[in-house]
């Protein structure tokens, strides 16, 4: 008995975890669609990669100063930004 209860509950983590990658992949596309669109149309603002002047100017600021790290930091909690993209933003930055 405990043998297909088991198992029952394995294969249906693994469903799960199997609908969740597939919601996640689509998640990326939209926003990758969206992102192009916004770009397309000119509205930059409507991208998930924007970012606005003031907080632009305060993360060339802390990169001049050679806080990269906190630059980092502090665009993934203004803009939730993942981590590798928040890092090749604050590397173009001038």
């Amino acid at each position: 008995m405990n043998f297909w209860f088991f198992w029952f509950i394995l294969i249906g983590l693994l469903l799960v975890w199997s609908a969740i990658n597939e919601m996640k992949k689509e998640n990326k596309e939209l926003k990758k669609r969206l992102d192009d669109l916004a770009k397309a149309t000119g509205y930059e603002e409507l991208s998930s990669n924007y970012v606005e002047e003031p907080l632009k100017s305060e993360l060339a600021m802390l990169k001049n100063k050679g806080e990269d790290i906190q630059a980092v930091k502090l665009l993934r909690e203004k803009t939730g930004m993942g981590l590798v993209h928040a890092k090749q933003f604050i590397d173009e930055l001038e």
